[in-house]
């Protein structure tokens, strides 16, 4: 006969029991978690993060949708302590793990090209962090290739053909 779906309360009180409770106040999930280290559960047939299962719970928050991320206080994935969650927007989570130093992009320490993003070689670009000499070298490389045809047209738009 198939087991019926445990109701939030149940759920809840099996977290509960799955917990490790740190100094700073976190509730660690000791059951499995994901390679990001964000405690996994699965109830009504699919696999949630715990930090989503106690917004659920604690906030009546939607269960799925990257539109209602939770975003947590402590920086701590595994935690799924709703004093340290809060409901948050795509915005304020990506900000988040950038101040945090957390965003995949953040991380990176050189360019692809094994240059160091450090102060004196990185440029916002638009918005994007880019390798100041990369894109040094590609200017050159791009007159190299059209400089002269630039400079003539250029040259012929402002006195005229000669």
């Amino acid at each position: 006969m198939p087991q019926r779906p445990r109701t939030p309360g149940e759920l809840w009180e099996e977290m509960l029991t799955r917990r490790n409770i740190t100094g700073s106040g976190c509730w660690e999930y000791t059951g499995k978690r994901n390679k990001q280290g964000y405690g996994k559960i699965k109830w009504m047939g699919i696999t949630v993060g715990a930090h989503r299962i106690a917004a659920v719970i604690a906030f009546g928050h939607p269960l799925k949708g990257r539109d209602n991320p939770i975003c947590h206080k402590c920086n701590n994935p595994p935690c799924f302590n709703p004093e340290h969650l809060y409901r948050g927007t795509d915005a304020t989570n990506q900000l988040d793990s950038v101040l945090r130093g957390t965003h995949h992009e953040a991380r990176k320490t050189h360019c692809p090209q094994g240059h160091p993003y450090d102060t004196t070689n990185t440029v916002n670009d638009a918005g994007k962090r880019k390798c100041r000499q990369c894109k040094l070298e590609r200017q050159r490389e791009w007159w190299a290739l059209h400089g002269k045809e630039w400079r003539k047209a250029r040259k012929e738009k402002l006195n005229g053909p000669n």
